[in-house]
């Protein structure tokens, strides 16, 4: 019995230190939700600024840019449900 307790109580602080740390990674992607929306709202500022100075849009690199946010979303969101 001395062993399924211990076992039990290993368990039991593994299960504590997992769901700690689920919850800080929670709230890291709600800070990255943030931030995401900021990149896309200055990103898409300079986007417009650069149209409107005859810049072309493709010098910029924004789509690889684009493309790492939008990933970045998809990780944030899938912590987020978890």
């Amino acid at each position: 019995m001395q062993d399924v307790l211990k076992l039990h109580n290993k368990i039991e602080g593994v299960r504590d230190t997992m769901l700690n740390q689920l919850a800080k990674a929670k709230f890291s992607a709600v800070i990255v939700d943030t931030e995401i929306k900021n990149f896309n709202k200055l990103a898409g500022d300079a986007e417009k600024t650069a149209k409107e100075l005859g810049i072309p849009v493709g010098d910029m690199n924004l789509q690889k840019l684009y493309s790492n946010i939008k990933e970045w979303t998809k990780d944030a969101n899938s912590i987020e449900k978890a």
